[in-house]
């Protein structure tokens, strides 16, 4: 597994315990996908996960929204930046929707998460 996306997941997760951000998971929605019942190991590998599909979906769909020369723009810049961190700075800065297809990504995750969970049940 990518260490980065669990750094990077964690530095959100942190950042939305400690100043609310809405593009991250909350700690709701951590606690209805069960993240309390996994061990640490688990958790990183599980957050990790869901990161790179959040992240991924949330780029197609602003992909979906770009002309073919800001998708060239946005294809140097994506190679030029070596970090996630970077990356997702780069992101929110030239295109501040970003955060929110990836709030509206996150949060059809969990909620169709939490339907196959209660389907299951």
């Amino acid at each position: 597994m990518d260490r980065s996306w669990i750094h990077y997941w964690k530095k959100l997760l942190q950042n939305t315990i400690l100043h609310n951000m809405t593009s991250q998971l909350t700690t709701e929605q951590l606690q209805a996908l069960g993240m309390n019942a996994l061990s640490h190991g688990q958790r990183e590998d599980f957050l990790a996960r869901i990161g790179k599909t959040v992240f991924d979906s949330a780029l197609v769909a602003l992909l979906e929204t770009l002309n073919d020369e800001q998708i060239h723009a946005l294809n140097h810049a994506l190679e030029a930046n070596e970090s996630m961190e970077s990356i997702v700075s780069y992101l929110q800065v030239t295109y501040p929707r970003f955060i929110s297809y990836m709030q509206e990504v996150q949060d059809r995750f969990v909620s169709e998460y939490m339907k196959a969970m209660q389907a299951t049940a």
